[in-house]
Protein backbone atom coordinates (compact mmCIF):
# COMPACT_ATOMS: atom_id res chain seq x y z
CA UNK A 1 0.00 0.00 0.00
CA UNK A 2 1.36 3.70 -0.74
CA UNK A 3 0.52 7.47 -0.01
CA UNK A 4 0.88 9.53 -2.83
CA UNK A 5 1.08 13.25 -2.48
CA UNK A 6 0.99 15.57 -5.82
CA UNK A 7 2.97 18.74 -5.49
CA UNK A 8 3.84 19.65 -8.89
CA UNK A 9 1.89 23.06 -10.19
CA UNK A 10 0.10 21.72 -13.21
CA UNK A 11 0.29 18.27 -12.78
CA UNK A 12 -3.10 16.45 -13.17
CA UNK A 13 -4.46 12.86 -12.28
CA UNK A 14 -6.63 10.72 -14.50
CA UNK A 15 -7.89 7.15 -14.57
CA UNK A 16 -6.73 4.39 -16.96
CA UNK A 17 -7.82 1.06 -16.82
CA UNK A 18 -7.28 -0.08 -13.24
CA UNK A 19 -4.78 2.42 -12.28
CA UNK A 20 -4.80 6.37 -11.58
CA UNK A 21 -2.00 7.99 -13.98
CA UNK A 22 -0.26 11.42 -13.27
CA UNK A 23 1.04 13.78 -15.68
CA UNK A 24 2.28 17.50 -16.67
CA UNK A 25 2.45 19.20 -20.33
CA UNK A 26 0.50 15.92 -21.86
CA UNK A 27 3.27 13.67 -20.69
CA UNK A 28 2.66 10.52 -18.54
CA UNK A 29 4.65 10.93 -15.15
CA UNK A 30 3.52 7.72 -13.22
CA UNK A 31 1.07 5.01 -12.57
CA UNK A 32 -0.28 4.35 -9.74
CA UNK A 33 -2.25 0.89 -9.35
CA UNK A 34 -5.71 1.74 -7.89
CA UNK A 35 -5.31 -1.21 -5.67
CA UNK A 36 -2.41 -0.24 -4.20
CA UNK A 37 -3.25 3.58 -3.31
CA UNK A 38 -4.30 4.32 0.36
CA UNK A 39 -4.16 7.85 0.42
CA UNK A 40 -3.88 11.07 -2.01
CA UNK A 41 -2.84 14.20 -0.88
CA UNK A 42 -3.00 17.14 -3.65
CA UNK A 43 -1.36 20.89 -3.78
CA UNK A 44 -3.53 24.23 -5.16
CA UNK A 45 -3.41 23.82 -8.71
CA UNK A 46 -2.96 19.86 -9.51
CA UNK A 47 -6.63 18.84 -11.47
CA UNK A 48 -8.03 15.74 -10.91
CA UNK A 49 -10.70 14.35 -13.70
CA UNK A 50 -13.94 13.25 -12.71
CA UNK A 51 -13.16 9.87 -13.93
CA UNK A 52 -10.78 10.18 -11.34
CA UNK A 53 -12.39 11.60 -8.19
CA UNK A 54 -15.54 8.89 -9.15
CA UNK A 55 -13.09 6.06 -8.77
CA UNK A 56 -11.26 8.10 -5.56
CA UNK A 57 -14.57 7.56 -4.08
CA UNK A 58 -15.66 4.76 -5.01
CA UNK A 59 -12.61 3.02 -3.21
CA UNK A 60 -12.63 5.03 -0.46
CA UNK A 61 -9.64 6.31 -0.91
CA UNK A 62 -9.53 9.78 1.65
CA UNK A 63 -8.17 12.74 -0.51
CA UNK A 64 -6.86 15.98 0.97
CA UNK A 65 -6.38 19.25 -1.18
CA UNK A 66 -4.55 21.98 0.17
CA UNK A 67 -4.89 25.35 -1.20
CA UNK A 68 -3.39 28.97 -0.50
CA UNK A 69 -6.38 31.63 -0.05
CA UNK A 70 -6.43 35.65 -0.61
CA UNK A 71 -5.58 36.37 3.08
CA UNK A 72 -2.70 34.59 2.61
CA UNK A 73 -3.33 31.31 4.92
CA UNK A 74 -4.11 28.11 3.33
CA UNK A 75 -7.16 25.80 3.48
CA UNK A 76 -7.36 22.19 3.80
CA UNK A 77 -10.18 20.26 1.78
CA UNK A 78 -10.37 16.82 2.73
CA UNK A 79 -13.10 13.87 2.00
CA UNK A 80 -13.66 10.05 2.43
CA UNK A 81 -16.20 7.58 1.77
CA UNK A 82 -17.00 6.17 4.86
CA UNK A 83 -20.14 3.03 6.32
CA UNK A 84 -22.92 3.87 7.85
CA UNK A 85 -25.18 1.60 9.73
CA UNK A 86 -29.09 1.96 8.58
CA UNK A 87 -29.88 -0.92 10.90
CA UNK A 88 -32.99 0.56 12.82
CA UNK A 89 -32.18 -1.89 16.18
CA UNK A 90 -28.66 -0.47 16.48
CA UNK A 91 -26.87 -2.73 14.87
CA UNK A 92 -22.67 -1.90 13.95
CA UNK A 93 -23.84 -4.12 10.55
CA UNK A 94 -22.40 -1.77 7.63
CA UNK A 95 -25.50 -1.05 5.43
CA UNK A 96 -24.45 1.71 2.91
CA UNK A 97 -21.98 4.01 2.79
CA UNK A 98 -22.05 7.65 3.03
CA UNK A 99 -19.11 10.86 1.52
CA UNK A 100 -17.60 12.38 4.66
CA UNK A 101 -16.35 16.29 3.84
CA UNK A 102 -14.07 18.31 5.86
CA UNK A 103 -12.88 21.94 5.44
CA UNK A 104 -10.70 23.84 8.08
CA UNK A 105 -7.99 26.94 7.58
CA UNK A 106 -4.88 27.43 9.23
CA UNK A 107 -2.19 30.32 9.29
CA UNK A 108 0.99 30.86 7.31
CA UNK A 109 3.84 32.55 8.40
CA UNK A 110 5.75 33.33 5.44
CA UNK A 111 6.07 32.48 1.43
CA UNK A 112 8.28 29.09 1.41
CA UNK A 113 6.46 26.21 2.65
CA UNK A 114 6.74 22.32 3.30
CA UNK A 115 4.34 19.00 3.64
CA UNK A 116 5.65 17.40 6.35
CA UNK A 117 3.95 13.58 6.80
CA UNK A 118 4.38 12.26 10.56
CA UNK A 119 4.69 8.84 11.58
CA UNK A 120 5.11 7.00 14.53
CA UNK A 121 4.66 3.91 16.31
CA UNK A 122 5.09 4.45 20.10
CA UNK A 123 4.01 1.52 22.19
CA UNK A 124 3.33 3.39 25.62
CA UNK A 125 -0.09 5.11 25.71
CA UNK A 126 1.38 8.20 28.40
CA UNK A 127 3.80 8.78 25.56
CA UNK A 128 1.64 8.22 22.22
CA UNK A 129 -0.88 10.66 23.77
CA UNK A 130 1.62 12.93 24.26
CA UNK A 131 3.27 12.74 20.89
CA UNK A 132 -0.84 13.14 19.54
CA UNK A 133 -1.10 16.23 21.82
CA UNK A 134 2.26 17.91 20.68
CA UNK A 135 1.68 17.30 16.57
CA UNK A 136 -2.19 18.58 16.59
CA UNK A 137 -0.19 21.70 17.30
CA UNK A 138 1.45 22.07 13.70
CA UNK A 139 -0.85 19.45 11.81
CA UNK A 140 -4.05 17.28 11.45
CA UNK A 141 -4.33 13.80 11.90
CA UNK A 142 -5.04 12.24 8.28
CA UNK A 143 -4.28 8.35 10.14
CA UNK A 144 -4.21 6.40 13.57
CA UNK A 145 -0.45 7.13 13.75
CA UNK A 146 -0.07 10.08 10.86
CA UNK A 147 -0.12 13.32 10.55
CA UNK A 148 0.11 15.65 8.01
CA UNK A 149 1.57 19.24 8.78
CA UNK A 150 2.41 22.44 5.71
CA UNK A 151 4.91 24.22 8.03
CA UNK A 152 7.70 27.01 7.50
CA UNK A 153 11.30 26.04 7.99
CA UNK A 154 11.10 27.40 11.63
CA UNK A 155 8.27 25.43 12.18
CA UNK A 156 9.69 22.34 11.06
CA UNK A 157 12.62 22.61 12.86
CA UNK A 158 10.89 23.14 15.92
CA UNK A 159 8.60 19.98 15.15
CA UNK A 160 11.05 17.73 15.10
CA UNK A 161 13.31 19.08 17.97
CA UNK A 162 10.13 18.59 20.28
CA UNK A 163 8.64 15.49 18.70
CA UNK A 164 12.21 13.42 18.95
CA UNK A 165 12.48 13.65 22.64
CA UNK A 166 8.42 12.34 23.13
CA UNK A 167 9.78 8.63 22.08
CA UNK A 168 11.65 5.90 23.62
CA UNK A 169 14.58 4.97 20.42
CA UNK A 170 14.47 1.94 21.72
CA UNK A 171 11.36 0.52 21.78
CA UNK A 172 9.63 3.23 19.35
CA UNK A 173 9.90 4.70 16.11
CA UNK A 174 9.14 8.37 14.45
CA UNK A 175 9.69 8.95 10.59
CA UNK A 176 9.39 12.65 9.50
CA UNK A 177 9.03 13.32 5.94
CA UNK A 178 9.97 16.60 4.58
CA UNK A 179 8.21 17.24 1.37
CA UNK A 180 10.12 19.74 -0.81
CA UNK A 181 11.79 19.93 -4.13
CA UNK A 182 14.08 16.98 -2.88
CA UNK A 183 12.68 14.43 -0.66
CA UNK A 184 14.38 14.31 3.20
CA UNK A 185 13.02 11.02 5.22
CA UNK A 186 14.29 11.23 8.64
CA UNK A 187 13.87 8.48 11.17
CA UNK A 188 14.35 7.42 14.70
CA UNK A 189 14.06 4.39 16.81
CA UNK A 190 13.77 0.82 15.30
CA UNK A 191 12.20 -0.61 12.57
CA UNK A 192 14.31 -0.11 8.94
CA UNK A 193 13.09 2.81 6.38
CA UNK A 194 10.92 1.89 3.25
CA UNK A 195 10.93 5.31 1.40
CA UNK A 196 8.93 3.17 -0.98
CA UNK A 197 5.30 3.67 1.44
CA UNK A 198 5.18 7.14 -0.23
CA UNK A 199 5.01 8.36 -3.35
CA UNK A 200 5.93 12.07 -4.32
CA UNK A 201 6.04 13.72 -7.59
Amino acid sequence: MSFAYITEEGAYIQKRGGSFTVGRNRECIMEIPAETLEGLTLIDTVQVSSKAIVELLRLGIPVTWLSRTRRGSMRRHSWRRVPISTNPCGSDEVTDMEYDYDENEFLIEDTRRYIVLVIYDITDNKRRTKMVKCLERYGVRVQKSAFEAFLTERKYDELVARTTHLIDPHTDSLRIYLLANHTSVRSWGIGDRHVEDVIIF
